[in-house]
């Protein structure tokens, strides 16, 4: 005989929904930011003597902290890694971009290429961390 459950635990849905909020506000917050630095970059590059090609190589990279996002949000691969994940990477992408403000020295003190391997790093532990919570959460 067949047991069907009528009630519905809306904690769940609830979590859920938190989760992807999360996500969703630091990817808007993130993409909003990047698209007023890379503006700045092109429009202001002689006054303020911005990295046009630093711009460049962050509007080529930022794909990949935009699929985490979009995976993140799924239901089956969504938790509260997901949301923590996304705000750390999101800050340390906005770092990224703060070096087209002053590029030379940024170069010059290794600060850039501390934050590119510290970004491969957070988005290679978020999306492991993606990956083990989906296999998890559905055993």
């Amino acid at each position: 005989m067949a047991y069907i459950e009528l009630t519905n635990d809306s904690s769940k849905n609830n979590h859920w929904t938190s989760v992807r909020l999360a996500v969703g506000t630091a990817m808007f917050i993130t993409y909003f930011l990047h698209y007023i630095f890379i503006g700045a970059a092109f429009y202001y590059e002689k006054t303020f003597n911005l990295s046009k090609k630093h711009a460049k190589i962050l509007m080529k990279k930022i794909y990949l902290f935009g699929i985490g996002c979009l995976i993140s949000m799924n239901y089956l691969q969504s938790g509260n890694w997901a949301a923590i994940a996304s705000w750390f990477t999101g800050f340390i992408l906005i770092m990224l971009h703060m070096t087209i403000l002053s590029y030379e020295y940024f170069k010059r003190n290794n600060v850039q290429n501390f934050l590119w391997v510290t970004y491969y790093l957070f988005i290679f532990v978020w999306y492991l961390g993606v990956m083990s919570d989906f296999y998890v959460m559905n055993n």
